[in-house]
């Protein structure tokens, strides 16, 4: 059987913005940050393109955090998985795309 890779580039399989509003939530009561951090969170990463090392850069400065980005980078990768949940429609789609090989 052939392999396949998903990739999820336009948040179809799973919601990712929900997860990472969750995300957003823990970092911010985490590091006892205020309600505007976490708006500026929420909008840095609509607004964010490209490698997230500069997107944590920012967020360190903006926040005046201590804390190196790769070290929250590190959270996030870890974190983030756990929060994501594939779509029900998605899951379901993807089955029926197998049963069609």
């Amino acid at each position: 059987m052939p392999s396949l890779a998903l990739f999820d580039l336009d948040d179809t399989l799973i919601d990712r913005r929900a997860a990472f509003n969750v995300w957003a939530e823990e970092f911010v009561a985490a590091r006892g940050l205020d309600d505007a951090a976490l708006t500026f969170l929420v909008m840095a990463d609509a607004h964010h393109s490209g490698p997230m090392g500069s997107f944590f850069a920012t967020i360190r400065d903006t926040s005046d955090l201590d804390e190196p980005p790769d070290q929250m980078w590190k959270q996030y990768r870890r974190r983030m998985p756990e929060l994501a949940s594939c779509r029900t429609e998605a899951i379901d789609a993807l089955k029926r795309l197998r049963r069609a090989e």
